[in-house]
């Protein structure tokens, strides 16, 4: 299923899982790459991504992803139906069924949270519903002001509105009243960042995000759906029990959360491929502004 992502996808997978200083994904052509890869994994039981999850678990996840999509780009109707029957078989990793959930958390206990998936109405692309919510995002942020201007201005790059309340006119309002006048966005990012200590009484206290970014991380959830809100998470913060299964990745140094970012926001429908096949992971080797899209809410330019 890999071979979809093209020889630059390949390219920006070493990147993206910190694997240049070995041979995992080289090789002469696709089914070569996409072997050498495997074989890494396979042989390596413990390696893991720059994030943390399993290489393993990576790479099945990125070829389950790429089924759901309906990419046929460089792969056959054997390859799919081998891969379908395969994962089938070994369901412990990522159920690639057309209503299977995908994998987006997992640790050496094994599979900690899932997302229920929707695919697409029409198979062969899996952008082909354009995204008809408006293209503010919330930024949901705590006291990491480093972290939450990075996140504001790459959005401005992908040509969004980022929403930073303290940004916004108060109007002679309260901070609730401004907050509900500014939360008609189509999108949130979250900071889950360690501002806070707290625990039950008599425990030791553990590294929270404030109870503010808890809230509104909930408030938007519920407002536009845990597929349109996509949360960072900085060190080892505490969350809250009910949030189990809601989607957030790590807020790494090296800025791999831009790339994790913009495959939501494409997932969620904000953005048109220009070309059949095009590949978001080839568009970002060095996590600059990806040049393959198109607004979702344009016609062409």
């Amino acid at each position: 299923m890999l071979k979809a992502e093209g020889h630059a996808g390949f390219d920006a997978m070493r990147l993206e899982y910190d694997l240049q200083h070995t041979d995992a994904g080289t090789g002469a052509g696709l089914r070569d790459r996409a072997t050498s890869l495997a074989s890494y994994a396979l042989n390596n039981p413990d390696a893991r991504t720059p994030d943390g999850m399993s290489l393993q678990s990576a790479i099945v996840t990125r070829a389950g992803e790429i089924y759901r999509s309906g990419k046929i780009a460089n792969i056959g109707d054997k390859e799919r139906s081998a891969f379908k029957l395969a994962s089938a078989q070994d369901g412990r990793l990522n159920d690639v069924t057309e209503f299977g959930e995908e994998v987006v958390t997992i640790n050496d206990g094994g599979v900690v949270g899932r997302r229920p998936i929707a695919v697409p109405s029409d198979p062969q692309s899996s952008h082909s519903v354009k995204s008809k919510r408006p293209r503010r995002v919330f930024v949901v942020h705590g006291h990491d002001d480093a972290a939450r201007e990075a996140v504001a201005r790459f959005l401005e790059r992908l040509e969004f509105e980022a929403i930073v309340l303290h940004e916004q006119a108060n109007r002679g309002g309260t901070i609730i009243e401004k907050f509900e006048a500014n939360s008609d966005v189509g999108y949130a990012v979250v900071f889950l960042t360690p501002d806070h200590e707290g625990s039950k009484t008599g425990s030791t206290a553990s590294p929270r995000a404030r109870q503010n970014v808890i809230f509104e991380w909930g408030y938007f959830v519920g407002r536009l759906g845990r597929e349109h809100v996509f949360a960072l998470k900085k060190g080892n913060v505490e969350l809250p029990s009910d949030s189990q299964g809601w989607v957030w990745e790590v807020l790494d140094e090296h800025g791999a959360w831009r790339q994790k970012l913009a495959k939501e926001l494409d997932a969620a429908g904000f953005f048109r491929r220009l070309e059949q096949g095009g590949s978001l992971s080839a568009s970002l080797p060095s996590l600059n502004v990806p040049q393959w899209y198109q607004r979702s809410d344009l016609g062409q330019r």
